[in-house]
């Protein structure tokens, strides 16, 4: 099929991924004006938009995609026909349908070969009814992806020998004529700057400024970058506050507009010119540019499946003939989910022979933040470590000198400000100016005119501050950080300078300020000192994500590459190189390395590669020697040649327990696929090197050439040996050959020590229920485990059925699906709380996805007049921090600040949103990792209560991912109805609750509680029970109990 060349037509196809524009007669304008930019939308009811807003979302129907089923026929895939014919009559179908619903749906892509689905717009009325439609058997809302880059180096020195690429061993399977020659490498990103060098271009400024972006060019295809294609459009941006920016326009030229997918592209395969840059991974391979990101912003998961969908069959002659090797997917986020939809379109894509590989993200090494689409089972994740090239063991510095002595003292250069590089010399008096967060006095601005400005950083942007500076007339800032971290930030922002400014750290800072305390002190900028610091070899990067994944506790990432200061093509500079860092950087080192293999080794399957990959990294440890966890590091850093000398491969090719209870111990198990394919007999002796509390053992195993076998791995957890309630127990599984090594397998538990608490009786000291307020009431506890357990005693709200699962591969919001809630009310420090507790059916490993709210209406207006809300401080618009807190939200100002949001962005599309001025108090939230319990709070005497005194509330959860369909859930029936308690004195059914009990293993505890005036029933909630991850099946972690009315012998 033709490309696209014009979206705006009726129906267009683009190598095979069809793309529709409406169903109807009705023009590309009609219906774009209904929609609100989709970052407005949040979990926080008082500022969200109060118009229903359309929605992009997938659809998948009944037949499965052709690669689901295809077949491989002397190397070559073969689909079914008959299937192809009933997969367009279902899509036919299905539109038909769709026309009925809503003649404002429109189709914008249909996919058939990784995955059997439509992706469509459509008004917010009407997902209820798609979702009825015979033919589709799940639907998932559109999710976001966003470029990965983190800072760039500002100055580099020439390339030498130590380069990334020769770091992990690549040059020596060069030297082997192992090249990539015959392997096409599809680079789903920006696009490629195919005018540079590098990249087969002219390799001018000029042939770059020539290429119009959406017109076909004589300079694409060249050489090296022999095909792609355009499936985004210059102005598509799936943020944009404009709707019809929100929409792909896809055609023909796929050039590169802000720089990354053309530095990708250079590390899989470009040519070097061994000054400015040196050559790629896989220097002799082919380039596919797929354009998935428009000049800025993010993309989305229905143009990234599009992406995939032409890797497997650019030509979309679907004969699969030019199938891509290797795709690479330098984009996500964090806290990734494995959505359905792209996770079977990256199955399918594997399957078909097209191997996957997708940075793990930039978030640092914070648990479970790995980000989507790395965390789909079959992808290769991808974490950042540090090589050896000189910019990453030698670091610049500035020399402060102050009588006789001086300090070297390392810096780092912020974005924003005038590049050292463009001055021969720098050199001035420091003058401190303190934070810098308010005007300068007259007579500090007189004393900083023609000097260097010392600035403490905190308080106001560091654009402020250099702003500030420069204004008083300094040459430089020198910005000493405010935390004691050795990492040093590059200091960014909005505004641009033309003075040059640096950071330092903190504990340089201070000697320097003591100095100026007692003397001048002078700074040399320019000095050709450097600080070397060798020991930052082989370790990962502080920004890499670290995992497991957060749905399961599968290992992720899987394996670790140099994405540290990488050198590569620097978009629309000719020849010239640009030095980035993250693990959009360390992505393309492994898609050029599973193409030298994919040559090495072309009979293996997409997942035999990966286990040769994974299965010779090199396990490396921190700066201190210590060995970083499996969840940092995957299988270690990538080892080329090792794996070129590969003799066994296993399927699968880590060994990933998940998330299990453990009591005492237990032992789990998991088969394994063992396959030789080396040319003699293999006979492999299994080592343990990992933690004690975990052991993971298998019998010896006997090879012959190409003979495979299935065999049990077993994992023995010893809770004894543990060093924490909930810990992640990994290591390494060797499989020796006799003195050789021949494979290595990284495995993971993440084990909670589970306890046994219950309640076993509440006895109230009174005759009935009817005279039973004031009454001593005794709760009994006990603790039958063997690990200690809390108990969470509270006031029960409801309960709350589970979701709806009306069809088989129906994907509900299983992972904020709330079971029950309850109440109390406790004093600290002379204060009254209100505290509600939410309890799920399944147990979140970190609660960063899944929001609790609970609105709040005064008068009885069916508004929400206040919000409570658990959350992460950055959750909200205008703060920031990482910490999960309780935030108490004007709902009116909260309403006020969205209108006027919404307003003004239409005048400032850059405008950013803040709703700081509605907060009316934070508090702390306790957010129980690997469980069912969180617990908001609220200053009783903040809350807007009724003329009566009352609250009248509505709960809920809030998933905080885009690509779910259900987005909130409520107790019971509050969706529509409201919530009357009492907060005063005695008014609820038990009072005098202590906020947490804790028992030891084997103990038994009575807590004494008052009855109150309610009728509410108490629920002890006990985080460290049992778990359960199942649809039908219930956990342990709550418990309501009776009250048995009891009148003691001392009253009779």
């Amino acid at each position: 099929m033709n490309l696209l060349a014009n979206f705006l037509s009726k129906k267009t196809a683009v190598s095979g991924v069809l793309f529709t524009v409406m169903l109807t007669a009705c023009t590309d304008q009609t219906s774009l004006h209904l929609l609100t930019g989709p970052e407005l939308k949040d979990g926080l009811y008082t500022t969200r938009s109060e118009v229903a807003e359309p929605f992009v979302t997938i659809l998948r129907l009944k037949n499965p995609a052709l690669l689901e089923t295809a077949k491989r026929v002397d190397g070559k895939l073969v689909i079914d026909p008959e299937l192809l014919a009933n997969i367009e009559a279902e899509q036919e179908a299905t539109i038909e349908e769709l026309k009925g619903i809503s003649s404002e749906i429109r189709v914008l892509i249909r996919y058939k070969s990784v995955l059997n689905g439509i992706a469509i717009w459509a008004p917010a009325d009407t997902l209820e009814k798609i979702t009825s439609i015979p033919n589709v058997t799940m639907t998932e809302r559109s999710g976001h992806f966003r470029r990965s880059t983190l800072a760039e180096v500002k100055a580099f020195t020439p390339v030498g020998k130590k380069t990334s690429v020769n770091f992990i061993g690549a040059d020596k399977a060069h030297a082997n004529g192992i090249r990539g020659q015959g392997m096409k490498v599809g680079i789903i990103d920006t696009g490629i700057d195919y005018t540079h060098k590098m990249l087969g271009g002219e390799g001018t400024e000029e042939a770059f400024k020539a290429i119009d972006p959406s017109a076909a060019t004589p300079a694409f295809p060249n050489k090296k970058v022999v095909g792609g294609i355009d499936l985004a459009g210059s102005k598509f941006n799936t943020s944009s506050n404009n709707p019809a920016e929100r929409i792909p326009v896809p055609d023909s030229n796929p050039i590169d507009e802000s720089g990354h997918g053309t530095h990708v592209a250079g590390t899989v395969a470009g040519i070097g010119d061994g000054v400015n840059t040196y050559s790629g991974v896989a220097p002799d391979a082919v380039l596919y540019a797929i354009k998935v990101f428009g000049a800025g912003g993010t993309t989305s998961d229905e143009v990234v499946i599009a992406a995939l969908e032409y890797a497997v069959n650019p030509s979309g002659d679907l004969k699969y003939e030019d199938q891509l090797d290797v795709v690479n997917l330098s984009l996500g986020g964090g806290y990734g989910n494995p959505h359905i939809m792209y996770a079977t379109a990256i199955k399918n894509t594997v399957r078909g022979g097209t191997v996957v590989v997708a940075s793990a993200g930039n978030e640092g090494d914070k648990g479970y933040i790995v980000g989507a689409p790395s965390i789909s089972d079959e992808a290769i994740s991808v974490a950042s470590s540090i090589d050896n090239m000189d910019q990453n063991v030698f670091f610049p510095a500035a020399t402060f000198m102050f009588g006789e002595q001086k300090l070297k003292a390392e810096f780092s250069e912020a974005a924003i400000t005038k590049s050292l590089s463009t001055l021969e010399s720098l050199q001035g008096e420091l003058v401190d100016i303190g934070f810098a967060d308010a005007e300068l006095a007259p007579e500090l601005k007189q004393q900083l005119a023609g000097k260097v400005a010392f600035i403490e950083r905190g308080k106001v942007s560091f654009a402020d501050k250099i702003k500030r500076a420069q204004e008083a007339g300094a040459i430089a800032v020198v910005v000493m950080n405010n935390s004691d971290t050795p990492v040093l930030f590059v200091m960014g922002g909005d505004a641009t300078f033309n003075i040059p400014g640096v950071m330092i750290s903190r504990k340089d800072g201070i000697k320097i300020r003591e100095e100026m305390a007692r003397s001048p002190v002078s700074v040399n900028l320019k000095t050709t000192d450097k600080v070397e610091k060798p020991w930052l070899i082989d370790t990962i990067s502080d920004f890499s994500s670290r995992g497991p994944r957060s749905e399961d506790g599968m290992i992720k990432p899987e394996i670790a590459a140099p994405g540290t200061n990488i050198i590569s093509a620097d978009m629309g500079m000719g020849d010239k190189g640009a030095a980035l860092s993250g693990t959009s950087m360390a992505g393309p080192h492994i898609a050029g390395v599973m193409a030298l293999l994919k040559q090495k080794f072309p009979s293996l399957s997409g997942l035999e590669l990966k286990s040769v990959l994974l299965g010779h990294g090199k396990v490396i440890a921190d700066a201190k020697g210590n060995t970083y966890s499996v969840s940092r590091q995957g299988a270690g850093r990538v080892q080329v040649f090792s794996s070129f000398n590969a003799t066994v491969v296993t399927t699968p090719s880590t060994l990933s327990f998940g998330i299990t209870d453990l009591e005492k111990q237990k032992t789990l198990s998991m088969n394994l696929k063992v396959k030789n394919i080396s040319a003699k007999a293999v006979s492999l002796t299994p080592t343990w090197k990992g933690s004690k509390a975990l052991k993971v053992s298998v019998p010896a195993i006997s090879l012959a050439a190409g003979e495979e076998k299935t065999v049990l791995i077993k994992a023995a957890l010893t809770g004894s040996l543990m060093t924490a309630q909930t810990e992640e127990l990994d290591g390494f599984l060797q499989l020796r050959d006799g003195e050789d090594l021949a494979l290595q397998i990284p495995a993971l538990a993440i084990v909670r020590q589970i306890s046994q608490v219950k309640a076993t009786s509440l006895v109230v000291a009174a005759t009935s229920e009817v005279d039973s307020s004031g009454s001593t009431t005794e709760l009994t506890l006990e603790n039958k485990g063997v690990n200690s357990g809390d108990a969470y005693i509270f006031n029960l709200l409801g309960v709350d059925n589970r979701k709806p699962n009306n069809k088989p591969d129906w994907f509900p919001n299983r992972n904020c699906d709330m079971q029950s809630a309850g109440y109390r009310i406790v004093e600290k420090d002379g204060t009254r709380i209100l505290q509600i507790a939410v309890k799920l059916y399944e147990g979140m490993t970190t609660w960063h996805s899944c929001e609790v709210n609970v609105q709040i209406d005064s008068n009885n207006d069916n508004i929400t007049d206040q919000e409570i809300a658990g959350l992460p401080m950055s959750s909200l618009p205008g703060l920031d921090g990482d910490q999960f807190i309780s935030l108490l939200l004007d709902g009116t100002k909260a309403r006020q600040l969205r209108k006027q949001f919404e307003a003004a962005v239409k005048e400032d599309p850059k405008l950013k949103e803040d709703y700081t001025a509605a907060v009316q108090d934070t508090r702390g939230m306790l957010a129980v990792d690997n469980s069912t319990l969180a617990i908001i709070e609220a200053n009783i005497s903040k809350l807007a209560l009724s003329d009566g005194g009352e609250l009248s509330l509505k709960i809920s959860t809030t998933h905080q991912d885009a690509g779910i369909n259900e987005y909130d859930d409520y107790l019971e029936k509050q969706s529509t109805q409201w919530k009357k308690i009492s907060v005063h004195a005695q008014a609820q059914g038990y009072v005098n609750i202590p906020e947490a009990v804790t028992l030891k293993a084997q103990e038994k505890v009575q807590v004494s509680l008052t009855k109150g005036y309610g009728a509410e029933s108490l629920v002890v909630y006990m985080p460290q029970n049992r778990s359960v991850r199942d649809v039908l099946l219930e956990d342990s972690q709550s418990q309501v109990i009776s009250p048995v009315f009891k009148v003691t012998d001392e009253q009779e």
